[in-house]
């Protein structure tokens, strides 16, 4: 039951990082959308700290996964793009001839 807790609660601590840190790279709505569902399984979590099934842990971590990631690899990827264009210099070849 502690590892399902510590992975849910861990999840939503590292979706609530990426998300503070790369809302550049999406839109209100869909940043807006993750949050409300990190901070509803923060109180879930609350409201069921002596829950004792790791299956009901399970099950939620599953319930926003299939929410969040989506909308985070988008996010991901569009910050990754937006690193590559600025990091790679062009280069142009000139003829000379």
């Amino acid at each position: 039951m502690a590892k399902a807790k510590d992975d849910l609660e861990n999840y939503v601590n590292d979706k609530r990082l990426m998300l503070e840190r790369h809302s550049d790279y999406t839109g209100r709505k869909e940043r807006r959308k993750v949050g409300d569902v990190l901070e509803h399984v923060t109180q879930w979590l609350e409201w069921n700290t002596f829950l004792t099934e790791a299956d009901k842990f399970e099950d939620k971590l599953k319930e926003i996964q299939n929410i969040c990631d989506p909308i985070l690899a988008k996010m991901q990827q569009q910050h990754n793009d937006s690193g590559a264009s600025k990091a790679t210099p062009k280069i142009e070849v000139v003829d000379l001839d």
